[in-house]
């Protein structure tokens, strides 16, 4: 009987409409301080959809889109930034990204970076590893490869013990980190570090940031919220019913 139900289970979630959600940004604004969807099509502007009016300044930036869901940036010959930054000590914190890299000419393919002593930065690294630094501490590698010319949603968690990397929406490393991570003047730059001259090479799509750390069940809602209408076969499903399947069986156990 047990395995019938997750047999059924599994068939259900694999195909039901797990779809991108336009107004994805509803089920997060109480606890985000940015989202970015990059709907604006054009300028130099890209809005914050969450209730802190954080706008991102873009420029230059080529606007573009990511097919079957919304907005994407690319910007290889600079960086955004936000407008409004102000927030002095971080002990969590989430970054949420639809990245596709196209070339990894320099070490790191900058996402997100806070400057600099006791910061941080979300990046990938020339091998294709999702890659974090904290620099008063060194830096910390995530093997975890992501692949070249392909929509891959990461995100990036530090709840003050530990940091967690997420791949298409499921937990794929973790380490131990108790760092308290101070906010420099320098304001949280998108795509590029802060003397732009390390960018993003590739298309950069829906971003969400946060001052709390979202647990694995929150990220996993922000992928299948914003994922492609032509990626729900081949990434939501499988990894939706993965994750249910698993919470079944450990609590048969």
């Amino acid at each position: 009987m047990k395995q019938k139900i997750i047999a059924l289970l599994a068939i259900f979630i694999c195909s039901s409409a797990i779809a991108y959600n336009s107004n994805w940004q509803t089920g997060f604004v109480d606890d985000a301080f940015a989202i970015l969807k990059f709907t604006e099509g054009s300028g130099a502007v890209a809005t914050d959809d969450s209730t802190n009016h954080c706008n991102a300044v873009l420029n230059p930036v080529t606007w573009t889109n990511r097919p079957g869901a919304g907005g994407a940036i690319s910007c290889p010959t600079s960086y955004g930034y936000f407008t409004n930054d102000a927030v002095s000590d971080v002990e969590h914190v989430t970054v949420c990204a639809w990245i596709c890299a196209t070339n990894a000419i320099y070490d790191f393919l900058r996402i997100t970076e806070k400057s600099y002593l006791n910061s941080y930065m979300f990046a990938i690294i020339k091998d294709g590893s999702l890659y974090s630094a904290i620099y008063c501490k060194g830096q910390e590698q995530i093997i975890c490869q992501i692949p070249t010319n392909e929509w891959v949603h990461v995100a990036f968690t530090h709840d003050g013990t530990n940091d967690y990397f997420y791949k298409n929406g499921l937990c794929v490393d973790t380490n131990a980190d108790s760092q308290v991570w101070s906010a420099p003047s320098t304001r949280l730059s998108i795509g590029g570090d802060i003397a732009a001259t390390e960018r993003f090479q590739g298309l950069i799509g829906e971003m969400l940031f946060s001052h709390e750390a979202y647990t694995p069940e929150r990220i996993l809602l922000h992928y299948t919220e914003t994922v492609a209408d032509t990626n729900v076969v081949e990434k939501a499903g499988p990894n939706v019913a993965a994750l249910l399947l698993y919470d079944l069986m450990s609590e048969e156990e």
